[in-house]
């Protein structure tokens, strides 16, 4: 039989045969003295046959194989001894059941070690309640596979977050992050608030105080530049540096993504200060680079020490992160120092152990230290191997840690403004130091010393009571006991002052050996104790992340209205009064609704530039902010922005406020003001308003009635600001004597000038001239027609007149274009504006007007110009440029006015009509192939026969085909070879001067005496060039009347000397006389048979090239039939009888005014020419062949 009281002797088989009823029978004692072997040998099934009592009983329930351990069942588990938990593996763990792992209690859960929770598998996790979660001794621990599927509400009721990375936070769903409570949040450490990532620094953001939001704003703007991102790049451009070392583009990626780490405010983060630390250049090798690496990423350069202990493995905080300096105490380290620093931290301000220590997730911690203030945060990072005789561990590894960063950070010369310079990376250099320096190092702050208790208490006192101080205690030689003999003040020691004892009137001391050294001392008490000692109390610390620490350092005249508005309210709130009275203009014009809505009464009184706040800004303001600001803050307001207050807003105004608003802002209130608040209004005190600060926005936004009410005195006081203001309406509104009262209304905007009325314009005091084309420009027409004629004037002397628009001068009175002394200086598009009415009434010739102003008026305006204005015209170089619509718009007695249509261009031809062409006056000999061409069909068609008779037969023969059809009814017939016998071809022309000729035989070149026109005219030039002078005497009279002017033009002078009866060339061929030709004839010819008609058919120049002589042998009849021009060079070389033939001479006709182009009697002619030059540049063509010019021309000067 199988004595179960004594299982140890039973063998592994007989163990393993044991049944569940034999298992029930073994005893409680005998269990508990079970060996580890007969342990391994229990069965799942064994073991869950065991009774709860059986379970109790055993003593190492740890040696059970896991496979055993499947055979727990929830009331089991609940059994195991309480001490046994710590004692078990993650195998163990993993080998339960679901739901004997739901029954583990908590407290079994938070006594699992680090490698346990490790080596816990995700179903464990999954398995877990959120109670047995929530009892995990440290997040951090668990896997990151885990992390990505706990749930909600597991998350959601831990309370332990200060140790948490942010790989370990980024693991969670977002339905998870989401659930960790504000306070979980709040929890959280520096490096793990910057390292989350895009969504999750959403999520935290909105349950985050001002602390913790803090260090998300400071952190990079790029979520995605975090700790272990930016790790694992580094590591990867380590891997990827070659034999030459890192190359300018590697660094020029590493800087860049420096600049990137950094806060948006440029402020350092972790990762940017430890970049910052790397000392990468360019060519640095990549084992050195690697090293640099290792050494600020991963905290690898551990400071020397007499040993080791490795502490990645312990909470970084046993328990809440409150009770942090509970069980903290000094090693064996001589740093007391620091210790009671980190104790006095810990007690008055735990919350700033977050900032101050935080885990990465991969064994390594972030140190946060300051060098000499809280605007210079810089960073270190350990790991795990430190010290292992240093600061007490019990409390948590973060005591110990940070005695390791802060010989890091010494050693790297991170703390030289705190007085830390020459140190060794060694762990000694602990040994012995200031308090002062280490609280300077751990907080930021700055640091006030009381030797006398008496003296500090106050500042102890207050520093202590709102949490905005810590303060050490330094005995340099006080040594003391209680009255039993207990430690109490002790020579060369540091203590933490944790509080006072007010009710005794006491301070609290500890001692950094440990939470047992507490003690009392009053001030009178320490100061009776002899020897030296000196408080330090570090002054409202700031630390980093709090909003008056973000905005410590900021230059308020430089920050943009984007930046404050882009702040929390947090934030904005905690900018003080000081600094906001720093911000420039152009801030505080961007400021939003929403800003100023945070602000407090405070905030908004000290705000300069007052009047750039926006409407919107101003409106939306909440009433007890309405309630709670002055009539200064008020006035000093825009008055757009003061009229966008609403009527609520209004209504909230104390009648203090109200009643103490000035001219404008009283105007603008009136308007929405409720009865009682108007009241307040109209029962104020009369307010003396100074018009020489008022703005034109204020002068603007006051109503018709109120604009009317200002005196025309205070109007003269306004600055040029103001004027320069006005808006188009203002001045609208305005009578005629506050307009008169304006100082400088050349300044008026053109907006204004377009609000003048006709009654305001004559109040004008000023020059017109002073007034620029654009205001005069954007006048109502009604105010134009009231300028006066002075008004007109002053434009005119003024560069305006050339800017004048086409619509200013149409409005204008016909008695005010008559005022106009130089209408010649307005503009091309201003003349497109003058209407019929206005035309006749422009008073100077019209000579001096162009051609495109002439060009630019309307068809009316065309049509009202008067006979002399068509005169003056021509007597100007404008006529040449008419164009086809302005000949077009005149009417046909303006047509018959003229007396040089000839000068019209080809272009203007164009634009002819039937009327007008009848209408022509001169003879048509004039005109050119390319205006008869140019001419419409049906204005063609429209000349007189008489014109076409006119016509020379170098117009007609250059007719194009559709005007040459007109004179032709019939198909032309084709022309003959010159050189060839041609059969009878008809005339060229039905004008032409030339009957047919009947075509004749080949004669021989020699027989000159019977050469026809016909043959002559046929010749080329180079034949004609060729034929003997004499020959050409034998030529039969009959065809030296027809010869062509091509063929006397090819002639030579002696050529032509030679012909017979030159008295009867046709005039086209006299016309083609060349000056040369005429002074040979001159020599043979019997200028006695020459008459008028071949005199005038002469060109000017030809015949200014006839001799005296021949002159003077003219007879009587040719004299006095010459034209004027002719006549008039005839005068010149005749002798006294025949000068007698030029006199009397025709009636002149009227010279035009200003100017004009005329020939003149011969008297005159001779005296003009007696003292008067011309000169080139005045001459002007006069009716002869193309190309030819007057000798002499008088220009009236103007």
């Amino acid at each position: 039989m199988t004595d179960l009281t004594k299982p140890n002797a039973l063998s592994e088989a007989a163990f393993g045969a044991l049944t569940a009823e034999q298992i029930q029978q073994i005893p409680t004692a005998s269990l508990a003295s079970l060996d580890q072997s007969h342990y391994q040998y229990l069965t799942s099934g064994q073991v869950a046959a065991m009774s709860a009592a059986q379970i109790t009983a055993l003593k190492h329930p740890e040696w059970l194989t896991p496979a055993a351990v499947g055979g727990f069942t929830a009331q089991q588990v609940a059994a195991i001894a309480p001490a046994a938990w710590s004692k078990m593996s993650a195998a163990w763990m993993n080998g339960l059941s679901s739901a004997a792992f739901a029954a583990v209690p908590a407290a079994a859960i938070g006594s699992l070690g680090a490698t346990v929770v490790r080596g816990l598998s995700d179903a464990d996790f999954q398995a877990m309640t959120a109670v047995q979660f929530a009892a995990i001794a440290d997040n951090d621990w668990i896997p990151l596979s885990a992390v990505a599927r706990l749930r909600p509400d597991q998350v959601q009721t831990t309370t332990d977050w200060d140790s948490t990375s942010a790989r370990w936070l980024n693991a969670l769903s977002p339905e998870a992050f989401a659930a960790i409570p504000a306070a979980g949040i709040n929890q959280m450490s520096l490096a793990a608030l910057q390292g989350l990532d895009a969504t999750r620094r959403t999520i935290a953001l909105q349950g985050a105080d001002e602390l913790h939001a803090g260090y998300i704003d400071m952190a990079s703007q790029d979520a995605s530049v975090n700790y272990d991102n930016v790790l694992a790049d580094l590591q990867l451009m380590c891997g990827n540096i070659g034999s030459g070392g890192l190359t300018s583009a590697q660094f020029d990626a590493f800087n860049n993504t420096l600049v990137s780490a950094k806060g948006a405010a440029g402020n350092a983060t972790y990762v940017s200060s430890l970049m910052g630390s790397m000392g990468v250049q360019v060519n640095m090798s990549a084992d050195a680079f690697n090293q640099a690496v290792c050494k600020w990423f991963l905290g690898t350069s551990n400071p020397t020490a007499k040993g080791y202990t490795d502490v990645s493995d312990s909470a970084l905080f046993n328990g809440a992160i409150q009770q942090a300096a509970v069980n903290v105490a000094q090693g064996q380290l001589g740093d007391c120092w620091l210790v009671s620093s980190l104790e006095a931290l810990a007690a008055t301000a735990p919350e700033r152990l977050n900032g101050l220590i935080s885990a990465n997730g991969n064994g390594t911690y972030a140190v946060k230290f300051y060098n000499g203030s809280a605007d210079k945060p810089v960073f270190v990072t350990v790991d795990g191997k430190v010290a292992n005789y240093g600061a007490d561990t019990s409390a948590g590894a973060w005591a110990r840690l940070v005695e390791a960063a802060f010989v890091e950070a010494g050693a790297n010369n991170l703390l030289t403004a705190d007085g830390y310079t020459n140190w060794k990376d060694d762990t000694s250099q602990l040994e012995g130091g200031v308090p002062a320096w280490a609280m300077r190092a751990l907080t930021g702050g700055t640091n006030k010393s009381f030797t006398s208790g008496a003296a500090a208490w106050n500042a102890v006192k207050a520093a202590l009571e709102d949490g905005s101080g810590i303060v050490t205690y330094g005995c340099y030689s006080k040594s003391s006991k209680d009255a039993k003999g207990n430690e109490q003040m002790v020579s060369g020691h540091a203590f933490a002052i944790i509080g006072v004892d007010e009710a005794n009137h006491k301070y609290i001391f500890r001692n950094p050996w440990g939470s047992d050294y507490v003690f009392e001392l009053s001030p009178e008490e320490l100061d009776a104790i002899s020897g030296q000692g000196e408080f330090d109390v570090m002054e409202s610390p700031l630390e980093y992340g709090t909003a008056t620490a973000r905005l410590n350092g900021t230059d308020w005249s430089t920050v943009s209205a984007d930046w404050i508005n882009g702040q929390t309210a947090v934030l904005i709130a905690a900018i003080s009064p000081t600094a906001l009275g720093k911000l420039s203009g152009a801030t505080v014009a961007g400021l939003s609704a929403a800003t100023l809505q945070i602000m407090s009464t405070q905030q908004l009184l000290s705000l300069p530039h007052l009047d750039q706040l926006s409407a919107s800004a101003v409106k939306g303001l909440l009433a007890a902010q309405f309630k709670a600001l002055t009539a200064g803050w008020y006035n000093g307001l825009s008055a757009e922005a003061f009229a966008a207050i609403p009527a609520a807003g209004i209504n909230q105004m104390t009648k203090d406020a109200l009643q103490g608003l000035d001219a404008v802002h009283r105007d603008i209130a009136l308007r929405s003001a409720d009865a009682t608040h108007a009241g307040y209004i109209k029962t104020a005190p009369a307010l003396i308003t100074d018009w020489t600060t008022v703005t034109a926005a204020s002068v603007n936004a006051l109503s018709a009635q109120a604009l009317a009410a200002i005196d025309p005195a205070d109007l003269r006081k306004l600055p040029a600001a103001t004027v320069q203001g006005l808006s188009g309406a203002t001045v609208a509104a305005f009578s005629p004597q506050q307009i008169a009262g304006i100082p400088h209304p050349e300044q008026l905007s053109v907006a204004a000038f377009g609000g003048l009325t006709a009654a305001q314009v004559p109040a004008i005091a000023v020059s017109w001239a002073l007034m620029s084309a654009a205001q005069i420009n954007a006048m109502s027409p009604q105010a134009i027609a009231a300028l006066p004629a002075q008004g007109i004037k002053d434009i005119e002397g003024s560069a305006a007149e050339q800017g004048l628009s086409a619509s200013t001068l149409h409005a204008m009175t016909a008695q005010q274009i008559a005022a106009m002394e130089h209408p010649d200086w307005l503009s091309v598009d201003a003349f497109s504006g003058l209407t019929a009415a206005q035309v006749p009434a422009i008073a100077i010739s019209w000579g001096w007007m162009s051609a495109a102003q002439i060009n630019a008026m309307s068809a009316q305006a065309i049509a009202a110009l008067p006979d002399q204005a068509i005169k003056d015209i021509e007597s100007s170089d404008a006529e040449k440029g008419l164009s086809a619509s302005t000949l077009h718009a005149m009417t046909a007695q303006q047509i018959a006015a003229m007396e040089h249509p000839d000068w019209l261009s080809a272009d203007a031809f164009s634009g002819m009509t039937a009327a007008q062409a009848r209408a022509v006056s001169i003879s048509w000999e004039w005109m050119s192939a390319d205006q008869l061409n140019a001419m419409s069909t049906d204005a063609f068609a429209a000349i007189p026969a008489a014109g076409v008779s006119q016509m020379t037969k170098e117009s007609l023969q250059g007719l194009d085909s559709a005007h040459a059809a007109i004179l032709h009814p019939v198909s032309p017939v084709s022309p003959v070879s010159p050189v060839s016998p041609v059969s009878p071809v008809s005339p060229v022309s039905p004008v032409s001067p030339v009957s047919p000729v009947s075509p004749v035989s080949p004669v021989s070149p020699t027989d000159w005496s019977r050469m026809t026109a016909a043959q002559m005219n046929a010749m080329s030039a180079t034949d004609l060039a060729a034929v003997a002078p004499e020959d050409l005497q034998k030529l039969p009279t009959s065809s030296v009347k027809d010869l062509s002017a091509g063929t006397i033009a090819a002639l030579s002078a002696k050529q032509v000397a030679q012909l017979p009866a030159i008295e009867t060339l046709s005039a086209s061929a006299v016309a083609a006389l060349q000056p040369k030709q005429v002074v040979a004839i001159a020599a043979t010819a019997n200028w006695s048979k020459v008459d008028a008609k071949w005199l005038n058919a002469l060109s000017f120049s030809a015949f200014a090239g006839v001799p005296a002589s021949a002159v003077n042998h003219l007879s009587s009849g040719a004299l006095q039939g010459l034209d004027t021009m002719h006549r008039a060079i005839a005068l010149m070389s005749a002798d006294a009888a025949h000068l007698a033939y030029l006199m009397p001479m025709p009636t002149p006709t009227p010279t035009p005014k200003p100017m004009s182009t005329s020939t003149v009697g011969a008297a005159p002619l001779i005296q003009a020419m007696a003292s008067f030059n011309a000169p080139a540049s005045v001459t002007t063509p006069s009716h002869a062949n193309a190309g030819t010019q007057a000798l002499f021309t008088l220009v009236t000067a103007r």
